[in-house]
């Protein structure tokens, strides 16, 4: 509405404006203290609320792309993982080979339960980074929920799919987490996954099949 006005008192003065010029004499026309601080203030008010739309929206895409992140991990949560299931079938059906994975820690209980949630923390977070610093178009991290990641990846052959998810583990081995009590201790995990080729059974079959690999 704020707009509309502005247009409408600029539009009023063109055409004013215009008539005037078109009368072949030379003239002013003279507004009122009243309606020009009346314009000002409409054009602010605008300026304003423009401004103020951008910041809503703004906030309204970084609140939509937290709810879609875990906070500890900075990993896609299990929210994106829904919206992400409709092109699963898509991924298997390429001629590449397709696994759906879970990783579980090991001692997870233990790290909790001996050095503190905070440690338990830290090395969700650790791990976060590292399962980050691997995705790319052909592999997809996500925080499954507690101590598991769920995690997307294709592959030209099982060998090599074999070979990614080893390097997961070894490069989770090398990290040490540093406890309260000055401690580095290891870090470990099993991961277990299914794997396709064209012939994909559907989400829920694929993640009951990953979840009794992993267990």
């Amino acid at each position: 509405k704020v707009a509309a006005r502005v247009r409408y008192a600029l539009a009023e003065l063109s055409a004013t404006s215009r008539a005037v010029r078109s009368s072949g004499r030379i003239a002013h026309y003279l507004f009122s203290l009243e309606d020009f601080d009346e314009i000002t203030k409409l054009h602010f008010d605008f300026v304003r609320m423009t401004s103020a739309y951008q910041k809503a929206q703004k906030r309204a895409r970084k609140l939509l792309e937290e709810s879609d992140t875990d906070a500890l991990t900075l990993l896609p949560n299990r929210r994106a993982l829904e919206k992400e299931k409709k092109h699963f079938s898509l991924w298997a059906k390429k001629d590449d080979y397709f696994a759906l994975a879970l990783l579980d820690y090991d001692h997870f209980k233990e790290i909790n339960d001996g050095y503190g949630y905070q440690a338990g923390d830290a090395a969700l977070r650790l791990g976060g980074e590292l399962f980050k610093s691997y995705a790319s178009s052909s592999f997809h991290a996500f925080r499954y929920g507690g101590d598991e990641y769920l995690f997307l990846l294709a592959g030209k052959s099982p060998k090599e799919i074999a070979s990614f998810f080893a390097k997961i583990q070894t490069g989770l081995a090398a990290i040490k987490l540093k406890t309260n009590t000055g401690e580095r201790i290891p870090l470990s995990c099993c991961i277990g996954y299914s794997l396709y080729h064209g012939d994909y059974e559907g989400y829920s079959a694929t993640f009951r099949l990953a979840t009794e690999a992993v267990h």
